[in-house]
C-alpha cells in the first residue's frame, strides 16, 4: 500500500506521522523510527494501522517543542544510547492499548532527553505506563501527593488498583512511636504514600 492510500484511511494525526514526523520531522534523525514507519506502510495490517495511529500521537506532541527541547532530541539521536532507547520506545507503543499512553511516554521522552528524569527511571516509567490501567495512571499523574492514605483514601481518588505498583509503597509507622504520640487508633492500619519513584514519574509527566 502506497503513501497515498495510507493517507486515504488515516487522520489528521497519521499525516503529520508520516510526512512531518519521519521526513521533516524532529525524529528524522533517529533511523529506528523511521523504519518503524516504512515497514508499517508496507504491510499496513490493521495493527500496523493502529501502530502509525499511537506513533502519530508520539510525534505530534514533538513537533511542538522549543528549540531548545529539540536541541536536546538531536543530542539524544547522537548518543550511544539512542538505538536501544528508541527501540524500547517502539517495542512498547508497538504493544499498548490505549493510543494515550503513546502521549505520556512523549512527555517521558522529552523529560529524559531534556535530562529532567535519567535513563533508569525513563526505563521504568515507559515500563509502567506499559503495565497499568491508563485511567490509573492519569488520576495518579493529577493527585496530590499522597501521604498518611488509608486504602479506602485511595478508593476515593481511585488509586487503589496502584497498590502494589512501583508508584505507591506503604507508610511504616512504629509501634511505640504511635503509642508515645497518642495515636493508639491508627495502630494496624496500614497507610500509604508516593514512593520516591512516584514522585520521580509524577514530575516527569507534569
Amino acid at each position: 500500500m502506497n503513501k497515498s492510500a495510507v493517507k486515504d484511511l488515516s487522520a489528521n494525526a497519521l499525516e503529520v506521522a508520516l510526512d512531518n514526523g519521519l521526513e521533516n520531522g524532529i525524529l528524522k534523525d533517529i533511523p529506528v523510527f523511521g523504519t518503524a514507519i516504512k515497514v508499517a506502510e508496507l504491510t499496513m495490517s490493521i495493527r500496523d494501522h493502529f501502530f502509525l495511529q499511537k506513533l502519530s500521537k508520539f510525534i505530534f506532541k514533538l513537533e511542538s517543542l522549543s528549540d531548545k527541547e529539540k536541541s536536546a532530541i538531536n543530542d539524544f539521536s547522537r548518543s550511544p544510547d539512542s538505538e536501544k532507547i528508541s527501540n524500547k520506545i517502539i517495542q512498547v507503543i508497538d504493544n499498548v492499548t490505549d493510543i494515550e499512553k503513546a502521549e505520556l511516554i512523549s512527555i517521558l521522552f522529552i523529560s529524559y532527553c531534556s535530562g529532567e528524569i535519567n535513563k533508569s527511571n525513563f526505563l521504568r516509567s515507559v515500563d509502567t505506563i506499559h503495565n497499568y490501567f491508563i485511567d490509573d495512571i492519569t488520576e495518579f499523574v493529577s493527585a496530590s501527593n499522597l501521604w498518611f492514605y488509608t486504602y479506602e483514601d485511595l478508593e476515593q481518588q481511585n488509586l487503589e488498583n496502584l497498590v502494589g505498583s512501583p508508584l505507591i509503597r506503604e507508610q511504616f509507622m512504629d509501634r511505640q512511636d504511635l503509642i508515645r504520640s497518642g495515636r493508639e487508633s491508627e495502630i494496624g492500619i496500614t497507610n500509604y504514600e508516593n514512593s520516591k519513584f512516584g514522585e520521580i514519574f509524577r514530575k516527569a509527566l507534569t
